[in-house]
């Protein structure tokens, strides 16, 4: 069964204006690791050798033109979660995340909008409540897992259990250290996020989160840059860094009743390499859904070749009870699927994509982007209940680029001032011949395959072979390969000027044991600038290996 609504998102815009009021109450993160004022305002825990932790100071707005509950003595009061993530070569990961803050006397204060201040049992129109970073210190919050995340129900609050850092945001020091290059080029975020019944019961859950950028001191501690981007969930993060990226909003709709959905956010970054081999990097968000995700899958040709396949996701800790067994990974029939290791029947506690959490997945694949449908299987019983989002995977595989192109025809050793610095010397097509090699480096694999083009149209030519790189003018080009040489098999371009090996390498240029080899063509060009009659390309290098 699908329930899904999609919406693509071209561009993110920051909440218009706290005071265009929503019907019902409206609670909204309206400040994260910054006051009211927009000072910064984060926690650093750092005495846990290996460890470091952090709880983020909060400021919620009721936007709604209803008062939103807060009662301080019962379990009717929103709960807050805090959340860290990171954009890394190219991956957008959660980090981290802490124990929930139980939310108590609502201060209405003014800073953002005409506040209506009620007593601290309700939250005011327009009217903001302010948390600091010692209050959402997770040390003193509950579980995620007793909270209905779609409905905003709760009625119980266990504490954390555990060490020094129990119930906080805790990310491993190896994470934040900027003596490390990667982390020092990395970008930060942290997140929060409101969780309150009448909310969620007038269909406003869906701005309850925001992020902000953070960047990283030597001693790890946290700086704002910039302000919080209100009412747009962490993911939303690598889209404002990231152009590229698309985001897909996923509702899985009635999930609590008619008009109270469960949110998704799914997103996705296809990036060529420029070498035959392209990334795609995909997230997950769940954003409040309670029914949590099985798996996730993407289009992935079966003649497809997916390499460094990876997945991430964030551990639980201080005594939730959920499993945090890394998911399994699959590629057939066309798919590429990362799943938990068990059912909802098997484990009810499962590791599964649940409400404030983020999954990060992606590979190395040969074949370029081809749009498809992402799904998204929920960990409900039976396993029927799929949600779907446009994605791009890839398509049929190509060969893989190898080997290292050189011997390029410069200023210094053109033959008559037919220069090309991009490939052989310019012949009577207008440009000089390139020479590029596919397969594998093993010489059991036996698969290299050396292609030409740039070549005149409809020429005989001769691959060569050599153990060592030369650069001497020859005809109206330059001899690349020196050393012990070999005359490899003849062939003919195209109409294109284009021509491929079809005789094995390995045979053909003596490879008996790794070691490296050097490889260009020699062509006949009777029209050619220089005269002499032929030409040759630039030469690639190639290290064989066992």
């Amino acid at each position: 069964m699908q329930k899904t609504i999609q919406f693509t998102l071209v561009a993110t815009a920051l909440l218009a204006g706290v005071s265009n009021a929503q019907v019902g109450p409206d609670v909204i993160t309206f400040r994260v690791g910054e006051t009211i004022g927009g000072s910064d305002a984060t926690q650093h825990y750092s005495s846990v050798p290996g460890e470091e932790a952090y709880s983020f100071a909060t400021v919620s707005c009721n936007i709604g033109n209803a008062t939103l509950d807060w009662y301080s003595n019962s379990h009717n009061h929103p709960v807050i979660a805090q959340n860290m993530f990171r954009l890394k070569d190219g991956r957008f990961e959660q980090l981290a995340q802490s124990f929930l803050k139980h939310g108590f006397c609502a201060l209405s204060q003014i800073g953002c909008g005409s506040c209506q201040a009620t007593n601290c049992d309700t939250l005011g129109l327009g009217c903001a409540d302010t948390y600091s970073s010692g209050l959402n210190d997770g040390r003193s919050g509950g579980r995620k897992s007793e909270i209905s995340s779609t409905s905003g129900f709760h009625n119980t609050k266990t504490g954390a259990t555990g060490g020094t850092n129990r119930g906080r945001v805790v990310v491993p020091s190896s994470e934040m250290d900027q003596s490390d290059p990667g982390n020092a080029a990395a970008s930060y975020f942290i997140e929060s996020e409101y969780i309150a019944l009448d909310d969620h019961a007038a269909g406003n859950a869906a701005n309850n989160a925001s992020y902000r950028k953070m960047n990283v001191t030597g001693s790890m501690g946290l700086t704002g840059i910039g302000s919080t981007v209100i009412g747009d969930p962490a993911i939303m993060a690598w889209r404002a860094e990231d152009a590229g990226v698309v985001i897909t909003e996923v509702q899985n709709l009635d999930e609590a009743g008619p008009g109270v959905h469960g949110y998704y956010w799914v997103a996705y970054r296809a990036t060529d390499n420029g070498n035959g081999t392209w990334n795609y990097n995909y997230a997950v968000q769940n954003h409040n859904s309670e029914d949590a995700g099985y798996s996730f899958a993407v289009p992935a040709n079966v003649a497809a070749t997916l390499t460094d396949v990876w997945f991430t996701d964030v551990n639980y800790h201080s005594g939730e009870p959920y499993d945090n067994t890394d998911w399994s990974f699959s590629h057939s029939g066309g798919v590429a699927k990362w799943a938990s290791t068990t059912t909802p029947s098997q484990n009810s506690d499962g590791n599964a994509l649940r409400w404030g959490t983020m999954y990060s997945f992606g590979f190395t694949a040969n074949g370029a982007p081809e749009a498809g449908t992402g799904q998204l299987t929920l960990y409900t019983v039976g396993l029927g209940d799929v949600l779907t989002a446009p994605v791009e995977g890839p398509g049929v595989g190509g060969p893989t680029q190898i080997g290292t192109g050189s011997c390029y025809c410069h200023s210094l050793i053109s033959a008559c001032g037919n220069i090309d610095n991009t490939a052989g010397c310019v012949n009577s097509s207008g440009g000089g011949a390139l020479i590029t090699a596919y397969g594998t480096t093993s010489i059991a694999n036996d698969d290299v395959v050396l292609s030409i083009s740039g070549a005149p149209a409809n020429k005989v030519g001769m691959w060569l072979s050599g153990t060592n790189s030369v650069q001497i003018p020859f005809r109206d080009g330059n001899l690349c390969v020196g050393g012990s040489t070999e005359r490899m098999e003849l062939t003919t371009t195209n109409g294109l000027g284009e021509a491929s090996s079809t005789s094995s390498i390995v045979t053909e240029a003596n490879v008996l044991a790794p070691s490296t080899r050097y490889f260009q063509i020699w062509f006949r060009d009777f029209t050619g600038p220089c005269g002499t009659g032929s030409n040759l390309s630039n030469s690639v290098e190639v290290n064989f290996t066992l």
